[in-house]
Formats: C-alpha cells, sequence, structure tokens
C-alpha cells in the first residue's frame, strides 16, 4: 500500500479549528477563511505524507484537470512551504487567471459552494509572495486590493496590503531621486557633492541586483 494512503481520515486541528481534513489523498479540503500555508505546514507533521508526495498528487490533479484553479492554488502553496518560490508564483497566477475567467468562475460556483473564498485566497496569497520577493509590487497590491474588497474583515490581507504600499511607495520614490541626481551629475554638479551622491546611485545598482537575483 503507498505511503501517502495513511493520509485517510486525518484531520489536523489548530485549536478548536479544523486546520485540514483529508478524505483521500487526491481529494484535499481545506477549511474556510484558515490560511493554507500554516494548513500545509502542519502536513509535513505527518510522517507518511511530506510535501514533496503532496506536490505530485497535487500536479496530477492539475493535469488530469487544468481548469480547476484549485488545483493551481494548492500547488502554489505547497511550492512555497518547501521554498520554490518562483513556482509558488506561477502556481498562484495561475489560479487567479481561472477565477478570474468569467465562465470558469461560473462552473466553479456550481461545482463549489467555496468559490468565492478560494478566489480570495488565491488573490492574497499570490498578492502576498510577490511583496515578500519584492516581485510587481503594483500587481501585489492590485491583487491584495481584491481579496479585500472580497472580505473586508480579513486583518491579514489589510498587513500585507499596508506592507505593499509601503514597499511599492519607497521603490518609486528612490527611482524618482536617483533619477533627479542623475540628472545633477550630468549637468556638472555644480552645487558639489558629487561623491555622496555618486555613493547613493551605487548602492541604488547594487540593491537592484541583489533583487533580481532573489
Amino acid at each position: 500500500m503507498p505511503a501517502t494512503r495513511e493520509m485517510d481520515k486525518v484531520e489536523l486541528r489548530s485549536g478548536e479549528e479544523p486546520v485540514l481534513l483529508c478524505e483521500s489523498p487526491d481529494e484535499l479540503m481545506f477549511a474556510p477563511r484558515t490560511l493554507r500555508l500554516r494548513a500545509l505546514q502542519r502536513v509535513q507533521q505527518i510522517k507518511h505524507a511530506p510535501i514533496s508526495e503532496m506536490i505530485e498528487i497535487l500536479q496530477r490533479l492539475a493535469e488530469r484537470d487544468q481548469q480547476r484553479p484549485e488545483h493551481y492554488l494548492n500547488l502554489g502553496l505547497a511550492y512555497a512551504v518547501v521554498g520554490e518560490w518562483e513556482k509558488s508564483i506561477q502556481r498562484l497566477q495561475t489560479a487567479v487567471n481561472l477565477y478570474d475567467d468569467p465562465t470558469i468562475m461560473e462552473q466553479e460556483r456550481q461545482i463549489d459552494p467555496r468559490a468565492e473564498e478560494l478566489q480570495r485566497q488565491a488573490r492574497y496569497h499570490l498578492g502576498r509572495m510577490l511583496f515578500e520577493h519584492q516581485r510587481e509590487l503594483g500587481k501585489a497590491v492590485e491583487e491584495l486590493h481584491k481579496a479585500k474588497r472580497q472580505d473586508s474583515d480579513d486583518a491579514c490581507v489589510y498587513f500585507y496590503l499596508g506592507q505593499a504600499i509601503r514597499a511599492l511607495v519607497e521603490r518609486e520614490s528612490l527611482v524618482d531621486a536617483a533619477d533627479a541626481l542623475q540628472t545633477y551629475l550630468d549637468k556638472g554638479a555644480p552645487l558639489g557633492h558629487e561623491n555622496e551622491i555618486r555613493e547613493f546611485l551605487k548602492s541604488r545598482q547594487v540593491g537592484t541586483r541583489q533583487g533580481a537575483i532573489s
């Protein structure tokens, strides 16, 4: 018997709230409004169900039914747990794209009463991942705003939305400052401070390269 079969009927709890219920290894059911990342992290504690095996299961589900956004949402969160954040962002973006398709979303509503909540979670986690890895901050803000409109009571959304807006403003402000100071140097730096400005511009270049690598 494969090891993953021992996941049947496993229920993990955080306090009194169900975190994850596996009716079968091919059917992962997450409680509404529960942060899926926390649930997947808890799954790592199950001896016979490492995240790598879960990813294989989820990948097969996604390949079998490529228009079910929930499979990609689960995959994105599983990849986040194992630190493969590029793959995580890609899968979460696919989930958001599918949920945003009116035809697919209507089908999801008929299949799953949680469709609206899962769409919100896909937007939230995509925005969160984009912010945490400093990728497409404008997109992160956009998705987090959409998640907030779907549920104005989720404090986690406000945290990441605020942080993403802050990072975006800081980045844009620094870009404007660097452009202005580079123009000042190009015009001969008539007020002096040339070395100070060049150090600032050099630090900006190093920071930009490190951000691209990370």
